[in-house]
């Protein structure tokens, strides 16, 4: 009897083992009472649950649409890994984004924790835009006519706009389904200043970096015919193991171009 009312006092709720895994996300130490705090306890239940669950499904869809050997998988070993990669995403950018929520909301200077902060408003502003040919590249025709020297601008920066929207889609489908699901279930975020939105920026940045290197990690796997028994691979073995794999292709690639070539000048 007793036995097993002591089971029940140490057994923790959902919300508490959620707390207890990410303890490192909270300021746990400075709390006056021990245990779940109920401001944590409220966000973990009205935001974290419903955006981790609405999350889910539409970023499984995201996932085949961008890595198409994932999409063709059916390996069961394999298909557990990937679906564990996609419980994770979403997980540290919403947590990292509370608690610079938090700090704002206390009025003081996000520099005091973000250090870089005004490097970052510079950099990440720009790194996703077309790049163009620099202005002078042109002065140096001189023997084109202005005229034809802005077609020739104009065509280049179309060209520029059409490569950026085809190589910026993944990024912006990832980031449109993370930031509408975002302001859906944490409306705070919307009454962000400034410097608030460079660091949503810099969080969601480093979440997509993650989806990439986690997502694209696993489409070669498939994609260079790796068993199941490799997914235990320590990394420099898997490594020197996808190396020799793409050597192989690559020189493969390289005899079929030149009989081609070879082939093309026999006919001639």
């Amino acid at each position: 009897m007793f036995d097993d009312d002591e089971d029940d006092i140490l057994e923790m709720s959902e919300a508490e083992a959620w707390y207890d895994n990410n303890l490192r996300f909270f300021d746990w130490k400075n709390k006056a009472t021990p245990g779940l705090p109920l401001d944590v306890e409220l966000f973990y239940h009205s935001m974290y649950v419903p955006f981790k669950k609405e999350l889910k499904e539409p970023l499984r869809q995201l996932v085949n649409r961008h890595y198409k050997y994932i999409a063709t998988e059916c390996r069961p070993e394999v298909l557990a890994r990937i679906e564990r990669k996609i419980d994770w995403v979403g997980h540290e950018f919403i947590l990292f984004l509370r608690n610079m929520v938090e700090f704002w909301k206390t009025g003081k200077d996000l520099r005091e924790i973000f250090p870089k902060l005004d490097e970052w408003a510079i950099t990440y502003s720009s790194y996703r835009k077309p790049r163009y040919l620099d202005l002078s590249f042109w002065d140096k025709l001189d023997w084109l006519s202005e005229e034809q020297k802005q077609t020739m601008i104009e065509e280049e920066h179309r060209e520029a706009d059409e490569l950026f929207a085809f190589k910026e889609k993944p990024r912006s489908e990832f980031y449109d389904l993370i930031q509408n699901l975002t302001f859906k279930y944490y409306a705070e975020v919307q009454e962000l200043d400034t410097d608030g939105w460079v660091m949503f920026e810099v969080f969601m940045r480093d979440e997509y970096t993650n989806y990439q290197l986690d997502f694209e990690h696993y489409d070669e796997f498939i994609e260079y015919g790796f068993d199941v028994e490799d997914l235990n691979l320590p990394y420099k073995e898997y490594s020197v193991k996808f190396s020799e794999r793409w050597k192989e292709r690559w020189e493969e690639e390289q005899r079929k171009k030149e009989d081609e070539n070879k082939k093309q000048k026999n006919e001639e």
